[in-house]
């Protein structure tokens, strides 16, 4: 927490998209109904499609001939099309005292704003909350994603996933950063493509700063459609954490890497089936095995909704972990190759 408390003047919030015409109009209508002064807010549109999607360039011409009361609209592009990049265009961009990203595929409260600004006037420099994952069309199939994703098994035991207390946390989600912070710290690093976030909390923390999780900040954010859509993001996710440690190792945890450890185990003890005894397979699957029907049983009885397709759990997860440890084993061997290659 901050020594000097100051109140908070104006609000830049910031919104980098790409591909998200499906999901713009639900966030700026959002955006649109909030409550905190609206003099007091000005919105950054960051598109980062090249000129490639023109409904989506449209949805952000038309809400910033209406800027709805904001201090201004402003809609900037962003050439590189990654979300580094775009971020960074928005620092550049952004006259606020507080800079607040949040989602395209994201939904918030009409007091989301208000609620930054009164954690952030509580002495805090860094500041989010909790932030759910949620069915933007639900059906029995997507109602099982969500209770793979929203459990602790198939997703991170983050705590901006569930509501809890405020406390300190290593990072959150649609974070509300006091201008200081970034003075300090700098912009994103451009070459980490997924975790660029794990990057700039590491970075926060050690130049001193807190984050802090308050409960009174909610906001949500869209689970994929599909199981080819989930098991693309988490073979992405670990993709980068493999490529980031090569390139900013302490923003990565031991918790990113069990994924990849267990894939690896996996691997020894087909190995060692081959060579020696099958028995450490059989073990190691066994223990994965009762580990898998029990938070399965535990996923679904958690759920809102309780369906059928829940029997399908103990699939989803090895799948996801398989899926994420695979994905950080190509990213170690591609950072690998860039590093032997120079490029």
């Amino acid at each position: 927490m901050s020594e000097r408390i100051e109140p908070v003047g104006l609000v830049s919030l910031v919104i980098v998209a790409r591909n998200e015409e499906g999901c713009l109009p639900q966030i700026l209508a959002d955006i649109a109904a909030q409550d905190h002064p609206h003099t007091n807010i000005e919105l950054l549109l960051v598109d980062s499609n090249a000129g490639a999607n023109e409904a989506q360039r449209q949805l952000m011409e038309e809400f910033a001939q209406n800027t709805h009361g904001f201090r201004r609209v402003v809609v900037l592009d962003n050439p590189a099309e990654y979300l580094p990049q775009g971020c960074n265009i928005a620092l550049a961009a952004y006259e606020g005292d507080v800079f607040l990203r949040v989602d395209a595929h994201a939904r918030i409260p009409a007091d989301f704003v208000r609620r930054c600004v009164e954690v952030l006037e509580e002495g805090h420099d860094v500041c989010g909350g909790f932030r759910p994952v949620v069915v933007k069309e639900p059906t029995a199939w997507r109602d099982t994603l969500l209770a793979a994703e929203t459990s602790a098994f198939g997703a991170s035991p983050a705590r901006y996933r569930r509501a809890q207390q405020g406390a300190e946390v290593a990072s959150v989600f649609h974070g509300a950063y006091r201008r200081r912070v970034f003075g300090a710290v700098g912009g994103y690093d451009e070459r980490l493509l997924r975790t660029e976030d794990n990057d700039m909390s590491q970075r926060i923390r050690a130049a001193g700063f807190r984050i802090w999780m308050d409960p009174r900040i909610y906001s949500q954010q869209y689970l994929r459609p599909s199981l080819q859509a989930l098991l693309r993001q988490k073979y992405a996710n670990g993709y980068w954490i493999g490529r980031t440690l090569w390139l900013k190792p302490k923003a990565v945890s031991l918790l990113h890497l069990v994924p990849c450890v267990f894939v690896l185990a996996l691997f020894a003890g087909v190995v060692l089936g081959l060579c020696l005894s099958w028995l450490p397979l059989l073990a190691l699957c066994g223990l994965y095995l009762l580990t898998d029907l029990a938070l399965s049983i535990i996923a679904a009885l958690a759920a809102e909704k309780r369906r059928a397709s829940m029997l399908a759990l103990p699939l989803i997860f090895p799948t996801m972990h398989i899926g994420y440890g695979a994905g950080t084993i190509a990213g170690l061997f591609s950072g690998l190759a860039r590093r032997i290659l120079k490029f």
